[in-house]
């Protein structure tokens, strides 16, 4: 291997297209000289002998370089073809990723109205309770109101649990926390429920 073979090599693109113009350069000096020959002895002839050996010599490894470079810029182009295919694959991940992540939010958001809705429900019952329930109204309201937390409890952990699955902490820790804020309530409204008697 040729010392301008082994630099071009070694320093990728920018050193094959430096070997073929440092030889290019090199052809373009030997045909000038030879342009510039005058052709009137036989010392000059002989140079002009040697001049063109030379340029033929110049103009094989040029051939060399040539072919080096174009190894060099396929190689560089399947590196970019093999580059675009990861951002490929990574713009389609994080597609997914996105996707998924705007479906548990979307998720955690109707948990929420829902536990504020039935929190409001609660308040309003309670404001109303002026201690008779002479049909059983407030009591089955209550129940239900109880069983809605529970269910909703539930749901809130088989949400963090979801999100947990799917690699989001962040969103399984607020499943987690309303699952404990709404088990709060469920014990607050059972102690009511027991007073309520």
């Amino acid at each position: 291997m040729v010392l301008g073979d082994a630099m071009a090599k070694s320093q990728g693109l920018s050193g094959a297209a430096q070997a073929m113009e440092a030889e290019l350069g090199r052809f373009e000096e030997l045909t000038e000289a030879l342009q510039r020959e005058r052709l009137s002895s036989e010392k000059a002839l002989k140079r002009a002998a040697q001049r063109l050996e030379q340029i033929a010599e110049c103009d094989q490894r040029m051939a060399e370089r040539l072919q080096q470079l174009v190894g060099v810029i396929t190689e560089v182009r399947q590196r970019q073809e093999a580059g675009a295919a990861t951002v490929q694959r990574c713009a389609l991940a994080i597609q997914q990723r996105a996707a998924e992540l705007s479906q548990l939010h979307s998720q955690g958001e109707a948990l929420r109205q829902e536990a504020a809705l039935v929190g409001q429900r609660a308040q309003q019952l309670l404001a109303s309770d002026n201690g008779s329930d002479e049909n059983g109204g407030i009591r089955r309201a209550f129940e239900a109101i109880q069983q809605s937390v529970r269910d909703l409890a539930a749901s809130a952990q088989a949400f963090a649990e979801a999100a947990l699955a799917k690699d989001f902490p962040d969103l399984a820790r607020d499943g987690e926390s309303l699952r404990m804020q709404l088990l709060a309530t469920s014990n607050k409204l059972d102690l009511l429920s027991r007073r309520m008697g």
